[in-house]
């Protein structure tokens, strides 16, 4: 399937973007830690992490990934 080629790369980049949260969070900004994991858990559920998507779960990871990159533009 083309999502199991896809959903690895979602995640790497979810991670790289969470990298920059924590280096704004590290800045001073207050609020980013707290923004990011609600995307996340608005889209998969409260408590879960990106690294436990299925394959299924593809345009919910491609959204939270498009919430998180606006959130650290």
């Amino acid at each position: 399937l083309l999502t199991d080629k896809i959903l690895p790369n979602r995640i790497k980049e979810v991670n790289d973007t969470l990298k920059i949260v924590a280096e704004k969070s590290n800045k001073g900004d207050t609020t980013i830690s707290t923004k990011a994991k609600a995307i996340i858990s608005s889209y998969l559920g409260e408590g879960k992490k990106i690294t436990e998507a299925t394959p299924n779960q593809i345009e919910l990871v491609e959204a939270a990934l498009a919430d998180l990159k606006a959130l650290v533009a």
